[in-house]
Parts: C-alpha cells; sequence; structure tokens
C-alpha cells in the first residue's frame, strides 16, 4: 500500500488576506485570543471578575458554534447559533468594559 499524503488543513482563507472565514476556525480562535488577553488582565478584584466574565463568555461562542453543527434539527442548529450569537454580545460587552476603564493590560501582545 502507497504511503498516505499528509491532509492540508481544512481552514480556508480569504485570497486577499490570510484571515480564515470558516466559522468554527473564526471562533475558535476568538477564544484563544480571549484567554492570552485574559491572562494579561491585573491581578486585581476587577481583572479577575472581568476576566472570569470574559472567559466564559468568549470561550462559549465557539463551543456553541460546534455544538450547532451536530444540531439535530434544523430549528436546534438556528436555536444554537443564536445561543452563539447572544455569547458573543455579551463577550463584547466586557471588552469594551475593559476598554473603557482603561484596565491595564500586562504584556499586552495579541
Amino acid at each position: 500500500m502507497p504511503p498516505r499524503k499528509a491532509q492540508e488543513s481544512s481552514v480556508r482563507y480569504k485570497a486577499e488576506s490570510k484571515t480564515p472565514f470558516d466559522i468554527k476556525e473564526r471562533t475558535f480562535l476568538f477564544g484563544v485570543r480571549v484567554v492570552k488577553l485574559v491572562e494579561r488582565l491585573p491581578r486585581n478584584i476587577a481583572g479577575a471578575e472581568i476576566g472570569r466574565q470574559l472567559i466564559r463568555a468568549g470561550t462559549s461562542v465557539g463551543a456553541n458554534v460546534e455544538e450547532a453543527q451536530s444540531g439535530e434539527s434544523k430549528r436546534d442548529f438556528v436555536h444554537k447559533i443564536g445561543i452563539a450569537a447572544k455569547e458573543a454580545r455579551e463577550a463584547r460587552y466586557w471588552l469594551r468594559i475593559v476598554k473603557a476603564t482603561s484596565l491595564t493590560i500586562i504584556n499586552w501582545k495579541l
């Protein structure tokens, strides 16, 4: 049997940029960026509480998109995508709080 070729990544990128447009990959990368950001928030009460909320909302976006892929019906899929959208809005809210309060972010590089 001949050796198998290594499979190429299923992530597709826009021709003009290196940005993936696959929703599962984009939401996964968003979750990764949220985790990296929260790791750089100050270690005080505000940083801890906002970070906790942001981690929950930011990482659940991708989790809900993944879960929607195995929806039992179109209605179930739409419902789970709707939950992902709600979590994305919540994550945006917490990101706005971080920006508006100028929480000092340690070693800010994403």
